[in-house]
């Protein structure tokens, strides 16, 4: 299984759905402050008021590191 879809298969599972909030994501990877995954979030487009795909997500959090 690759990094990708490990990481979005976690991150579907604590969200469970295809999207999260920013809260979401930041419990999910342990952060307490949302706003220490801003950096994550920063070039993305919410797709349903303020949730994001988590497909994206996973490749953000990849593309950066963590």
């Amino acid at each position: 299984m690759s990094r990708k879809s490990t990481l979005t298969n976690m991150l579907r599972q604590e969200a469970g759905a295809v999207v999260m909030t920013r809260s979401q994501l930041a419990r999910a990877l342990g952060y307490e402050d949302p706003h220490r995954i801003d950096k994550y979030i920063r070039h993305l487009t919410p797709v349903v008021g303020k949730k994001y795909l988590i497909s994206e997500l996973a490749e953000e959090i990849i593309r950066i590191g963590r």
